[in-house]
């Protein structure tokens, strides 16, 4: 009588090329593999969707004026002006946590009821600040000069949108709205 070897441990070598036991299932655990990986890919980029770029830092303006908060512009009762009716004022490019942000740029265009015969772009110096004067740069002169702001007769008032383009290559970004300048029809109140 011959002797099985029942040891578990020595079995007969098998080549992978002749083994066929799990062919069948194999591409079904392939595909269940592959649709829960993808499953999960994107419930993880949906969440890093929600966090936001790194490091982005959201920029804004302030008047450089302690008693207002907003710009405000009049026109003449008769109908159309020209933008440098604005009174001199200073704007003070800021980031979130109030930090200067210098050589940026702002884009002033046509808003609610009040038109800019063209969009306006000034930039900052290197204190992040912008004169809305017609006596201040030649870039300012000529560019304010040249535009025009219309409203329709049948409103007082109206406002003028900002956008901020922040320096190239920076970790700032404008994707919130920022203070619009307000437009309204009559005279400037006297300063005492």
């Amino acid at each position: 009588m011959s002797q099985r070897h029942t040891d578990p441990t020595h079995r007969k070598r098998r080549s992978f090329t002749d083994d066929n036991r799990a062919i069948e299932g194999l591409p079904v655990r392939l595909v269940i593999a592959l649709v829960v990986g993808v499953a999960a890919l994107a419930v993880m980029m949906g969440f890093i969707g929600n966090i936001g770029s790194v490091g982005d830092t959201e920029v804004t303006y302030q008047v450089d004026d302690p008693n207002t908060d907003t710009l405000t512009m009049y026109l003449p009762v008769s109908g159309d002006g020209d933008i440098d009716d604005l009174d001199e004022e200073t704007i003070i490019i800021i980031d979130e946590d109030g930090q200067l942000v210098p050589n940026s740029e702002i884009v002033i265009s046509s808003g609610e009821n009040a038109r800019l015969s063209e969009p306006i772009t000034l930039a900052a110096d290197d204190d992040a600040e912008i004169e809305l004067t017609t006596d201040g740069t030649e870039q300012e002169d000529t560019v304010l000069e040249d535009t025009r702001i219309s409203m329709p007769r049948e409103h007082s008032t109206g406002t003028l949108e900002v956008e901020i383009l922040p320096p190239d290559g920076s970790n700032y970004v404008d994707d919130n709205s920022n203070p619009e300048i307000d437009v309204v029809r009559g005279q400037a109140p006297d300063d005492e």
